[in-house]
C-alpha cells in the first residue's frame, strides 16, 4: 500500500455558495471527479489518450460522504489513489479536506472505466495504465467508509411505469440540453445533478433546498450527508428525459431519499440516485431532531419499499 498523493488544490470560491449559506454539493463533487481526473492521467489516461481510442471515461458509480461543511475562501486539497485495478475498471478513494483547519470535508468513491464512443461497449484499460494504478493501490480508511450507503448493493428496481404511478414525478419531462453534455455528446458524472433538479418543478416541488420554519424563530434545511450516483446508460443529447423523487427512510434527524431519472422513449433507467440529509438548523449552523409535524409530513409521503 501506498500513501494518498495530492491530486487537487484550489479555494471555495463566492460563486460556489448556496442558499445555505456553504459550498453546495455540486462543487464537493467536482473536486472530487478532477481529483480522478488527474490520478488517470497521472497514470497514462489523460483526455488526448482516451480521445485517440474513440472513447470516454464513464464513472459508473460515484459516492461521496460529506464531513464538514466548507465556506468561501476556505483553501481545499484532494488526496487520493486507486483502491482497486482489474481489466476494465478503476476504483479510486480521495479526501478532500481544509488544509487551514485540517478538517475533513468529505471522501469520494468513484468506479471508473472506458466506454466506446458509438457502441458504449466496454474497453480494456491500457495494460500500462493498469500496471502503474496496481503498483500504487492505497488502503481504504475506516473514517472514509460509507455509514448509510452499502456500496455492495443496488437499490431496489423501478420502472417508469411504477414511478408514474406512484406519483413520484419530480419534474416535467424535457430534452438533455447540449450545454449538459460533453463534447463527445455524452452528459458527464458532473452534471448528471443537473437532470435530476433541471427542468421545469412540478409542484409542490421547488427549485431550490425546501426551508422550514422553526418554534424557535429559526429555519430548517436538509443538508446532504452521503450521496451516491449509480449509472445505467449514460444519457445524451436530445434524450427525453424525466426525474422522479421518492423519501424512502426518515429518522430523528435524516432522511433517505431517491431520485430516478428515465429515458422516456425507450422507458430505460439512466441512473438513480440515493441522498441521506440531514436536518440543519441554519441559524445555529447545526444538526438538529426534525420536529414532530415535520417527521409526519415526511412519513406521510414516504415510500419504505424502495429504500
Amino acid at each position: 500500500m501506498t500513501d494518498l498523493r495530492k491530486l487537487y488544490e484550489g479555494t471555495v470560491g463566492a460563486t460556489e455558495i448556496d442558499d445555505l449559506g456553504h459550498m453546495n454539493v455540486r462543487y464537493y463533487a467536482e473536486r472530487g471527479l478532477q481529483a480522478t481526473a488527474n490520478l488517470l492521467a497521472d497514470n497514462g489516461l489523460d483526455a488526448d489518450s482516451i480521445e485517440a481510442v474513440d472513447a470516454s471515461i464513464e464513472i459508473r458509480d460515484l459516492y461521496t460522504r460529506h464531513y464538514r461543511e466548507q465556506l468561501v475562501g476556505a483553501p481545499l486539497a484532494v488526496m487520493g489513489g486507486a483502491l482497486e485495478v482489474d481489466e476494465y475498471e478503476v476504483r479510486a478513494y480521495h479526501e478532500l479536506s481544509n488544509t487551514h483547519s485540517g478538517e475533513l470535508a468529505a471522501t469520494f468513491v468513484h468506479r471508473i472505466g472506458l466506454r466506446s464512443l458509438d457502441s458504449r461497449s466496454k474497453r480494456s484499460l491500457p495494460e500500462s495504465t493498469r500496471k502503474s494504478l496496481s503498483d500504487s493501490v492505497v488502503g481504504w480508511p475506516e473514517h472514509g467508509r460509507p455509514r448509510s450507503i452499502d456500496l455492495d448493493r443496488l437499490p431496489p428496481p423501478l420502472s417508469l411505469a411504477q414511478a408514474h404511478d406512484r406519483g413520484l414525478a419530480l419534474r416535467f419531462e424535457r430534452r438533455v440540453l447540449a450545454e449538459e453534455c460533453a463534447p463527445t455528446g455524452f452528459v458527464p458524472a458532473s452534471r448528471r445533478q443537473d437532470l435530476v433538479w433541471g427542468g421545469k418543478p412540478i409542484p409542490p416541488h421547488g427549485g431550490g433546498p425546501p426551508m422550514f420554519d422553526l418554534e424557535d424563530g429559526g429555519r430548517m434545511s436538509m443538508a446532504a450527508l452521503e450521496t451516491r450516483s449509480l449509472l445505467s446508460e449514460s444519457p445524451r443529447v436530445g434524450t427525453r428525459i424525466q426525474s422522479f423523487s421518492a423519501t424512502v427512510e426518515v429518522g430523528s434527524k435524516t432522511t433517505i431519499r431517491r431520485a430516478w431519472v428515465f429515458d422516456l422513449d425507450r422507458e430505460r433507467l439512466l441512473f438513480s440516485n440515493t441522498f441521506v440529509d440531514i436536518a440543519l438548523h441554519l441559524g445555529k449552523r447545526r444538526a438538529i431532531r426534525i420536529p414532530p409535524e415535520l417527521r409526519a409530513r415526511f412519513e406521510a409521503t414516504a415510500q419504505l419499499d424502495l429504500r
